[in-house]
Order: structure tokens, then sequence, then C-alpha cells
């Protein structure tokens, strides 16, 4: 099935009945979404009753048709029914430097046309009454909806407001625009108006052809023809834009419509490119963007249990089952990701598509969500948790091109710098990685490795070395390892058993980094960068070396403890460390692999939390005393 059999068959199937909810409707064919700024409402004899001003994001379904979708400067391409009041307002011309009356006579032309029809609604008919009075501008200045200038001219910000026209009807007032026999005639008009038929590709049936399609984004176009003033672009394969490819309107209309509707209901946009994955049958569905958070929080709190990792399993899977009761989840079902990209300010490209039964996209969205998780600090009001949870496409974001960069690319509206195109670039490959049940790209685990080892380069807002943003990196990175990771070496809990030469030196590491700032615990040196912090990289690179150098500089932090509990406790858990490695495995000075990473980030981890669970049965203690 092609992209566009996608949104066709996602439109059919939402107006035939599929669709659980409803809260944000798909827009009909020969129908646009516009901003209305301006509602009239009239008498069931034609005759001005009111009229207000609606807020900025008051937004109505109102019929249109290609060329006034496609009509720019000051084309008079008029839309058919709500239009802005230079269009509908024949009086307007008294009241401003410029002459309207041609947008008001092609507007009524439009309208006129329409109302001759056999299935004109009265309503419209009506419309067109009072209209062809040409005292709108008029009404709307007596009514105090709007209002003239010093010179006595209506601003242009008020004569570009889009206006819509409401009928009394059983005591209230109803918009034309939301009335069935409106949209129905409307959509008959439109289709039996357009005379060039002929072969739709993408259907297969006979339709009414166009070339002027509608706009995604802005500008920008996602299907479109030859500029005639540029007859290089064919070339010289055709001599006419029909000769390359044909698409018919309701074609056409389904699938814009259906990207708009999607793009607003479930897209995530990624720094320029748009991602959409939804089921063909319109039903909820699980984002690959979504964090782990969508799926609810654990039960259990961190501080009784450390490793949490079957905990969060066990919330993962409840979500997907809970997910595969819903129908669309049958074989049959289909699940698209759709990714686009403004190539240029004029033209959106597909840049990413891919399509799969319920089930595989299911399945392989549950092998992320438990594959690539890790024990990582977030803050909840100010409070610093670990959580077991699988890093945000912003986390893995950070700890690969780091927070300043991301920041950066985060304020590029534009989307023009290079780092803005690289995080976008990653962005995509992510997706695609968890889309096809693929290990994450290698240069990118790469990269957040390197960070990671380097934990000089982590700074705060103010400048200031910053533990925490180094330690998130580090967490990320372990989550990316074992995503990677075919062995299934990597656990997120500390393994005290472990005799890899790798992992122990990390343990040594947390160890000595630990203890150090316990010992100036009482100090403003508690987050400092201890001098395990700073010989971090060159452990990395020469442990056996530069481990001796560190214990020779914890010895004098050893006296500084008061109780000397402390320093047992810490040269014990040394000598236990050391006890695991197998024969001179310390002494080899050759670099160390990621996993001492995760030897010093799960060791640092139960150190950190025994501090704090001594800390407060002391507070706890002293309170009682009192």
């Amino acid at each position: 099935m092609s992209w566009t059999n996608a949104l066709i068959e996602t439109y059919d199937n939402y107006y035939g009945g599929a669709l659980l909810e409803d809260s944000h409707p798909l827009v009909p064919v020969g129908f646009i979404e516009k901003k209305i700024g301006i509602r009239v409402n009239l008498k069931p004899d034609g005759s001005f009753h009111s009229a207000q001003l609606l807020s900025n994001d008051f937004v109505l379904c109102v019929p249109t048709d290609p060329a006034a979708e496609s009509r720019t400067g000051k084309q008079t391409l008029p839309y058919p029914l709500c239009d802005e009041l230079r269009y509908v307002a024949g009086d307007l011309s008294k009241f401003t430097q410029e002459n309207y009356s041609t947008y008001f006579s092609a507007y009524i032309k439009n309208l006129s046309f329409w109302c001759e029809r056999d299935d004109a609604p009265e309503e419209l008919k009506v419309l067109l009454k009072y209209l062809q009075n040409q005292t709108l501008a008029s009404d709307l200045l007596k009514s105090g909806v709007i209002s003239q200038d010093k010179n006595g001219n209506i601003p242009e910000k008020l004569w570009k407001l889009i206006v819509d026209f409401c009928i009394l009807k059983d005591s209230s007032f109803v918009s034309l625009c939301e009335m069935k026999s409106i949209k129905t005639s409307w959509q008959n008009a439109l289709i039996s108006s357009m005379e060039n038929k002929g072969l739709c590709y993408s259907s297969g049936e006979t339709q009414p052809i166009i070339t002027n399609h509608a706009k995604i984004d802005g500008n920008a176009k996602l299907i479109s023809s030859k500029d005639n003033a540029r007859p290089f672009q064919y070339k010289g394969r055709f001599t006419e834009a029909e000769q390359a490819c044909t698409v018919g309107y309701t074609t056409s209309a389904k699938i814009h419509n259906t990207i708009r509707w999607l793009r607003d209901r479930q897209g995530f946009n990624n720094y320029g490119s748009i991602f959409i994955t939804w089921s063909t049958l319109c039903r909820k569905i699980i984002q690959p963007s979504d964090s782990a958070e969508y799926l609810g929080k654990d039960d259990e709190s961190d501080d009784e249990v450390i490793n949490t990792e079957e905990v969060y399993a066990k919330r993962i899977k409840a979500a997907m089952e809970g997910m595969r009761k819903v129908p669309e989840y049958k074989e049959n079902a289909k699940i698209v990701m759709l990714g686009m990209e403004a190539a240029t300010p004029g033209r959106m490209s597909i840049n990413f598509y891919e399509e799969f039964d319920g089930r595989t996209y299911l399945q392989r969205l549950e092998k992320w969500y438990l594959s690539c998780l890790w024990l990582i600090p977030v803050f909840e009001d100010k409070v610093k948790k670990y959580i077991v949870t699988t890093p945000t496409l912003h986390d893995l974001g950070e700890a690969v091109f780091g927070y300043d960069n991301m920041r950066v690319a985060d304020w590029d509206a534009k989307c023009t710098k290079s780092i803005t195109k690289q995080v976008r670039r990653f962005n995509a490959d992510i997706m695609s990685s968890i889309a096809n049940g693929l290990l994450i790209p290698r240069i990118y685990v790469n990269a957040a490795y390197h960070r990671a080892i380097y934990p000089m380069g982590f700074e705060n807002r103010n400048g200031e070395w910053s533990r925490e943003g180094w330690l998130k990196c580090i967490a990320v990175t372990l989550a990316m390892l074992k995503c990677s990771d075919r062995k299934g070496e990597y656990k997120v809990a500390l393994n005290e058993t472990e005799k890899d030469r790798n992992y122990l030196f990390g343990r040594l590491l947390a160890v000595a980094d630990v203890a150090e700032m316990h010992a100036v615990m009482d100090s403003d040196a508690q987050y400092r960068q201890t001098n395990a912090v700073r010989y971090f990289s060159a452990m990395q690179q020469r442990p056996a070396e530069t481990w001796k150098t560190i214990c020779e500089r914890l010895q004098p932090y050893f006296s500084k403890f008061k109780y000397k509990r402390f320093e047992k406790k810490y040269r014990d858990l040394i000598d236990e460390i050391v006890a695991l490695a197998e024969d001179k495995a310390l002494s080899d000075n050759q670099p160390l692999s990621p996993r001492f990473l995760e030897g010093y980030y799960n060791q640092r981890y139960v150190l950190i939390k025994e501090l704090d669970n001594d800390k407060k049965r002391r507070m706890k203690n002293e309170h009682t005393e009192e």
C-alpha cells in the first residue's frame, strides 16, 4: 500500500464510523478549516439581526475550492461561502481608500451560481438576498462590531477578517457552514463544476483532475506540478503537467485533509520535519515519540526498591496488553508511520514511510521500551528522584549532542542551523530504529559515550560545572548501550559478583568519588569535582596507572571522617572489589570498555542511596530525642 492509499483509507474509515472519539473532526472533501473573525446573524427574511467579533482561536470548517486555496496577492478568487470582509461586503469601498468592487462581484457571481442549483438550500438564498443589498459594512459599523479610524476608514486588520453567516432557526442561530444540507449541496456543486476529468493515478478512478493542490504547512505543497514560468523543470520529458501524473480532486482533498488532521491531532514536530503515526481505522495508539510517562508511573518507591526494572517491565507490558484489546490491533489492522520534510520553503517531501500490522507495531514498540531503559535521575517538584524509565528522544539528543546544542536547535524556529539539521536527522534515525525493531545506530551510541567519559565538559545555565547533567548523560548513555547490547550484559541493578575488569574499575572509581564527597559533606565542597571526577577520562584510558594516583589522593580524606566506621566501610568495600578481580586483571593498563560506566553508575547509586538513608535515620533520631 502506498502512502496515498493509506491516507485515503483512513479518511474513508473515519466517515465510515470507525472512529471511537471525535474531539477534533476530520475536514470533509470540499472544506477547509479557517479562523473566523466576525459572525453575522440574519433573520429568516434575510434582514440583519446582530453580529459579534470572535476570538482569535475560533476555527470553523468552511466550503472551499482549489482556486481559492491557491490565491495570492491581489487575485480575486473568493471562497464559496465564508471569506474576508472585503469579499462579502459590497459597501466596503465606501469606508476604505481602495476599491473592492471586483472582489465583491467575484464572490456574488460564485454564490449566485451555487444558488441556481436545484439542491441549493433556502438558507443560502436568504444569504444571497442580504448580501446583494450591499449593507454589510454599514450594519457592522452601526452595531459597533467594527469601527472606523480617525480618517473614517475601516482598518485593514478588520476588512481582512473572515465572516461567518448564521440564520435564525428554532429560536437559535445556526451557522450555514454547519448545516448538513449546505455541506452536501456544496460538495455536489464543486464536483459538477469541474470539467477536466481523467484518470486519477492514485485511486484508479475517473475524477476531476487538478494541478493546483492544497498547501500542507505555510506555502509548502506536497503535490505540485510544473511552474509554467520554468519549463526546464520537465527536463524535456513532457510538454504538459498532466503527462507526468494526474491526481483527482477528491483524492487530493482526502489526502491533504487527512494529513492536516493527523498532524494537528498527533503529529510529532521533528525540528523542521513532521512525523505522524496512526491507525488507518482512526483509533488511538501509542506513539513512538511518547515518553514512558505516557504509560503511567511506578507504584513502588525508589527508597524501597533499588532494582525496579521488573516493575517497569510489568507496567509497560500492561499498557501494551491494554492497547491490544482495541480492535484495530487485529491482524488486518494497519499502523502507518509517515515523515515529511520541507525540502524548500514551497515544497514538502515524504522522507519516511513504514507500514505494519498492529501486532508487529506493538511488539516493536514494547521491545524499545523494555530494551532502552535505565535508572535515570529526574526532578519532580525540585526533588531529585531516580526512576527506571526509557529516555525521551530529547534526552537521547542531549546525550549525543549536548545540552547547549539542543537548546540552539530548540530555539531555531526556521531550522536553518547546522545542529538543527543534525538533530532532525538523529530523531529520524531513532524513529526508524524503533519502527523497524533495529539497534540504535552505533555512531550515536559512540557519540554519547565519548561525552559521558569527559565530565569536565558539563555546565549548567550559570556556567558552573554540572554533576547532575553529567550523571544524566551517563544514565542515558547506558540506556543506549543496553539497547545495543546483544549479549545482555548491561543490568540496571548493581552486580556485586561481576568479575569483569571494566566493571570492577568502574566500581572502584565510584567508591573513591563517594568517599571523598562524604568526607567533606559538611562543607560547601559537597558539590565540587572530586579527584575521581577529574581523573575520570584518564581512568578510562589508563585504568591501572590512574587508579594508583586516585588511591594516593584519597588517603587524606579518610582522616576527615568524624566517624571511623565510614572510613572502614569504604576501605573494606575497595578490598572486596579488588578481591573479585582475576589474577593481574587490575594491573592491566589497557583502555576500558563502556562497561566501566555501568560499574561506576550502579555502585555510585547504591552508595548515595545508603548515605541518604543514613541521613534520614539520623534526622529521625534527633527529632525523637527532642
